[in-house]
């Protein structure tokens, strides 16, 4: 089947109280309407078209960096979803396949409710309609079903019967059909309501009078819910986190206490890992099979092979590859490095824009100076090498293999192999100088 969508992002989300367009909110680490996008892609949508109001200049370089061929439109006047909707008559003209509507700030549709939509259009539906059920449909269009149990119409909220406001099956606002049919019967819409927008709901009673069928397809509220303030999304953010801990669990991960663990949308974890409490996630971690993440450690953008062990109180950033056996202690930050097998930094320690070979040692208190206030430089350090407790190695600098550098160094120089190398001023003890000091300070302090 012939498909393609049209994703309904232009609303301003005056309910958020943000400057940040609604859909941009993230959950899991990426934007609402990321997760909608990756939706497309699940069921090969090549092109989708996305309609933008609202900070259209902001959600336009989103989508457009994340989907490079989709189709942006501007809503100039917020008139309403069917208006919305007509927009993108004019870019699906000559598309003579089905139309898949989605809207940005609704995350969760998952991809077997798409295909099941499809599947009743395959069948002889004209329209699909998503919908689901509640024992509190307030604020929720109802479903009103007629003969043969095709839907005769859709009524909104504002617009229902006290008898309809009984009826617990609502619209979660997902339709699937002919493009040509819906477009076709955009212009029936009006804006007679007590909203004065025009309703997308409308279609369905336009193609039910005319005798089009209109099928029912059941989901459940969590999937098809819609986000419209800060309340909501933290309640989006608790069931996306709870499916992610879910699928970590039937994977073969174990965590330690999964509600204060969180993860990001795209995080990857191996079996027989296991994750200590109150560990973040951020965006592209990958780790792999038997790994130990310690409580209260921080990781983005990194790889860590079998076997190592983080944390507690570590900060993984991104492009840092940690490979077998490792072991990085509490209160180390790493970035953009790469510690090769067996490789320890166990405590208080800064690593940026390195090279650790193998077996090697970075001392507790040790700096990575890499950064001359214009530009990055690289710390290459030899397999086996131990830096001692308290040093600052300032890039460009390369430490042999087999090497040591004493405690407290500040090393300036390339360290051959082998080699033994310290940088301190000399120490000297004056006699009952410090007595003195002492003294002085104290009675200033009387």
């Amino acid at each position: 089947m012939d498909l393609t969508a049209v994703i309904l992002a232009a609303g301003k989300g005056t309910r958020m109280q943000s400057s940040i367009p609604k859909v941009l909110h993230e959950i899991a680490g990426m934007p609402m309407l990321g997760h909608v996008l990756n939706l497309t892609d699940e069921i090969g949508i090549r092109a989708p078209t996305v309609i933008v109001g609202h900070g259209a200049q902001n959600v336009k370089a989103y989508v457009k960096s994340k989907k490079k061929d989709a189709h942006c439109i501007v809503q100039k006047d917020q008139l309403g979803t069917a208006n919305a909707l007509e927009c993108a008559k004019h870019t699906l003209t000559n598309y003579d396949g089905n139309l898949i509507i989605l809207y940005g700030d609704v995350p969760f549709i998952k991809k077997k409710t798409i295909e099941a939509m499809i599947e009743k259009v395959r069948l002889g539906a004209d329209l699909a309609v998503l919908s689901f059920h509640t024992d509190n449909p307030k604020n929720y269009g109802r479903v009103i079903v007629g003969k043969d149990n095709n839907i005769s119409e859709i009524v909104e909220e504002k617009e229902t019967t006290a008898l309809q406001k009984k009826i617990n099956t609502c619209n979660a606002g997902i339709y699937c059909g002919s493009s040509k049919l819906i477009f076709s019967v955009l212009e029936n819409c009006t804006n007679k309501n007590n909203n004065n927008e025009f309703y997308l709901t409308d279609i369905v009673k336009v193609l039910s009078d005319k005798g089009y069928k209109c099928q029912l397809v059941l989901s459940n509220f969590e999937e098809t819910q819609g986000i419209n303030s800060k309340k909501e999304l933290a309640s989006a953010e608790i069931y996306f986190q709870n499916q992610l801990r879910e699928k970590f669990f039937n994977s073969g991960v174990t965590l330690i206490d999964p509600k204060t663990i969180y993860f990001s949308y795209d995080t990857i974890i191996g079996r027989d890992t296991i994750i200590r409490p109150n560990v973040i996630f951020g965006p592209s971690v990958k780790i792999e099979s038997n790994v130990e993440i310690l409580s209260f450690s921080h990781l983005e953008g990194c790889t860590i092979a079998p076997g190592s062990k983080i944390g507690p109180f570590a900060r993984i950033r991104p492009e840092t590859y940690i490979a077998e056996n490792v072991k990085i202690g509490n209160f180390v930050e790493i970035k953009k490095t790469t510690l090769k097998a067996g490789a320890k930094a166990s405590h208080l320690a800064y690593i940026g824009d390195a090279e650790i070979g193998s077996s090697a040692n970075i001392g507790a208190g040790t700096i990575f100076c890499n950064f001359d206030g214009v530009f990055k430089h690289s710390t290459q350090i030899g397999e086996n090498a131990f830096i001692g407790s308290n040093s600052s190695l300032v890039a460009p600098i390369n430490i042999g293999s087999n090497s040591l550098i004493g405690s407290g160094s500040v090393i300036t120089k390339d360290v051959p192999d082998n080699a033994l190398a310290t940088s301190r001023i000399i120490q000297k003890n004056k006699k009952n100088i410090g007595k003195r000091i002492l003294e002085k300070l104290r009675n200033m302090k009387k």
